[in-house]
């Protein structure tokens, strides 16, 4: 039997315990604390898993639906990127929108077995944990202590920019791979130790997946690369001619991976039916605001009421991701007056520098205002591809290069002999980690009418079309598309909160009027014998088999409707209100 090993004095503390398991298995124990984290910011849905979820009342149950689509797809040999299960009979091109199909991918045996809603929470819980995790595993390369890379990687993988992109935005929040990417170009551009073939295999692998994962993230990680590149070859010209063809092998062979990879997707996107066009977003609204950097917003765990009030005010909750805290801006003004000779500090702080600028988009903004300042974005913006990328959304590599600085801190703190500097470092970087930590986020209740989720759905035929109100569509709701998915993708529906050609809607009907001014309003429209008729030539032009009312604004209202229409009372059952095949006069 082996002899027990001696703990050294500085390892009989809890802390010296800590840290010396750290040292010894730095990877499995920061994935561990990581995961413990987020397992305390999602701790909400974790009370009722399979019937509540993170995010906002139109994109929980549109990421319901996509990750309900590809485990269909996978099963029942359907194309992946293009379905008519949505929007029939044009269908929907999933590529120009957040489908997050890699991600639907690997949960799909949860999605088929535990339904949709814990594949979502599951993925919403990895988020964080995982991209802190990565961030760590990254910033291992720049300091000496694993605890440094720990603070470094807590400050990027629950940043405000994660959190609050948790919200609703799950294609963001799932940043993972940035780092990795990172680590991958600062092999091929700096270290330069392997051999340019795999590592740019490695790059093109990895930018593949991430245009599976979230195509808006992966043109943002290219901004901040393009920047980072051009910083790097100005604060090092002596060297740029003699790593210049190790590049060029790699980025070669980076570029073939990629192109070969996703030639699919991209060919979909391009070339495919339904596609979007023009800015998917008005981007003047998804600026950072000066003042976001330095306030506060409600999800933060230090949260003083008046500068919540005011940052409610500066943006919305769900792009709000820009506050770094005043500890963090006055660690970096450290890092800048005491470390600006070393070279990784100037190019890391530069470049957030630059990526918070960016942010800004066309015009400086100040509690909410244009004060009539152009920005750099106004140059750039307006690009093919880049007209599709909100500014405010570029603070998310800037939260990573913060992570570095705080990493970079931290380490030379604690390698410093004095233990009063050891103490600061520790105590100043973990007063800017606190500052931006979040509180647990909150969860809503996504719990469907019991008709989709019982054996009643089986009266609507398998792959046929049902019209279900309330009508999904921009600004009024998708709780259909939620439904659909938790019935398993049963049947099709010829509405859906997706991009296309009609921006976040289907294409414009009179039905679709009709229903929307009920949804909104409560209107009861007259009918005419020919509006009438005209309506059921529109349900008979989408060959609707079936149509369900479920649980809704102004329910009453558009139940007389669609009595009136259809010329006959609809059943009452499981929640909903149903009209089947014999009582619809459509057949």
């Amino acid at each position: 039997m082996l002899p027990r090993r001696q703990l050294a004095p500085s390892e009989e503390s809890p802390r010296g315990r800590f840290r010396a398991l750290l040292g010894r298995h730095p990877a499995a124990l920061s994935l561990l604390l990581f995961s413990g984290l987020g397992v305390l910011v999602c701790m909400r849905v974790w009370q009722a898993p399979a019937s509540a979820a993170i995010g906002n009342s139109l994109d929980v149950p549109q990421f319901l639906w996509f990750l309900r689509w590809y485990a269909f797809a996978l099963a029942h040999g359907q194309p992946p990127f293009v379905s008519d299960y949505i929007n029939y009979p044009g269908g929907v091109n999933l590529m120009w929108n957040t489908s997050i199909p890699l991600l639907a991918l690997l949960v799909s045996p949860v999605t088929l077995t535990a339904g949709p809603v814990v594949a979502l929470n599951i993925l919403s819980t990895l988020a964080p944990a995982l991209t802190a995790w990565t961030a760590f595993l990254a910033l291992r390369r720049y300091v000496m202590r694993p605890s440094a890379a720990l603070v470094g990687g807590a400050v990027f993988g629950f940043s405000p920019f994660v959190i609050t992109q948790s919200l609703g935005h799950l294609q963001l929040a799932f940043a993972a791979l940035v780092p990795l990417i990172w680590m991958t170009l600062d092999e091929i551009l700096v270290r330069q130790r392997r051999r340019a073939a795999p590592i740019g295999l490695a790059l093109g692998a990895l930018g593949a997946a991430q245009l599976l994962m979230g195509e808006e993230l992966l043109a943002i990680c290219g901004i901040t690369a393009v920047l980072g590149m051009v910083m790097l070859a100005a604060l090092n010209p002596d060297q740029v001619g003699r790593r210049l063809p190790h590049v060029a092998r790699a980025f070669g062979v980076a570029a073939l991976t990629f192109a070969i990879l996703a030639a699919y997707p991209v060919m979909v996107q391009v070339f495919g039916p339904q596609q979007a066009h023009g800015p998917l977003q008005p981007t003047w609204i998804y600026e950072t605001n000066l003042l976001g950097l330095v306030l506060p917003t409600e999800r933060q765990l230090v949260a003083p009421g008046a500068a919540v009030d005011l940052s409610r005010y500066v943006s919305g909750p769900m792009e709000n991701g820009a506050y770094l805290g005043v500890p963090l801006i006055g660690l970096m003004y450290w890092m800048a007056r005491r470390h600006w000779s070393r070279r990784i500090v100037r190019w890391a702080l530069l470049l957030t520098v630059a990526m918070v600028v960016l942010s800004m988009g066309s015009g400086l903004r100040v509690i909410g205002r244009p004060v009539g300042l152009p920005m750099p974005w106004s140059l750039l913006g307006w690009a093919p591809g880049l007209d599709h990328v909100l500014p405010v959304r570029l603070m998310g590599p800037a939260f990573l290069l913060a992570g570095l600085l705080v990493a970079l801190f931290v380490d030379h703190g604690l390698a410093s002999g004095s233990g009063g500097q050891r103490r600061f470092a520790l105590g100043v970087g973990g007063l800017a980690l606190i500052a931006i930590l979040p509180f647990p986020l909150p969860a809503r209740p996504v719990t469907p009418p019991a008709f989709f989720t019982t054996g009643a759905v089986t009266q609507v035929a398998a792959g046929s079309v049902v019209l279900v109100a309330p009508f999904s569509q921009a600004y009024t709701g998708s709780d259909a598309m939620g439904w659909q998915a938790q019935a398993g993708l049963r049947f099709r529906m010829p509405d859906s909160y997706a991009y296309g050609p009609n921006w976040l809607s289907p294409a414009p009907s009179r039905l679709q009027t009709a229903m929307v001014a009920i949804q909104l309003y409560g209107d009861r429209p007259p009918l005419s014998a020919s509006y009438r008729q005209q309506l059921l030539e529109e349900l008979r032009g989408w060959r609707v088999h079936t149509v369900v009312v479920g649980p809704m604004a102004n329910q009453p209202a558009m139940v007389d409707f669609l009595t009136r229409l259809l010329g006959r009372p609809p059943l009452s059952t499981g929640g909903v209100y149903l009209w089947a095949p014999d009582t619809t006069n459509l057949e």
